[in-house]
């Protein structure tokens, strides 16, 4: 099993918002309801809900046309169905039964890359980074 990972794709590093911590998990949304003239507050459960976040990816490709190449493919990620995704070795989908939609991915950049340590692949001559906005769901 990959160590960081969106659906098929594997990554060197997966970063979010506040590194070291577990990607954003659903949560209860209550819904707090006044009116105007009337004392006190109501509120309503809505039900477990996911607020969209950014990651940051880096992998490596095989050179730059491949690097471009994988950006077009990590956007077609944004139009099929909620993936899993692996972080830190953690199966978010196993541990959590959660699940990601891809809302956006932008490319941040894709550029050569002389130095192969610590890459997926030892043949390697770019680097690819991009953000992902992720939107967490349910999944039984």
């Amino acid at each position: 099993m990959a160590t960081n990972s969106i659906g098929a794709f594997n990554f060197v590093s997966l970063s979010g918002p506040r590194p070291g911590q577990p990607l954003d998990l659903e949560h209860q949304v209550v819904e707090l309801r006044q009116r105007p003239g009337t004392d006190g507050t109501a509120s309503r459960v809505q039900g477990r809900k996911g607020e969209p976040f950014e990651v940051r990816t880096t992998v490596d490709a095989a050179d730059y046309l491949a690097g471009v190449q994988l950006i077009r493919l990590y956007t077609l990620a944004e139009a099929i169905e909620p993936l899993v995704v692996v972080h830190g070795g953690v199966n978010y989908h196993d541990q959590f039964r959660t699940k990601y939609d891809v809302l956006r991915v932008t490319p941040v950049t894709v550029r050569p890359s002389p130095n192969h340590v610590g890459m997926l692949a030892s043949d390697s001559t770019a680097i690819v980074v991009a953000r992902w906005l992720l939107l967490p769901v349910s999944s039984a």
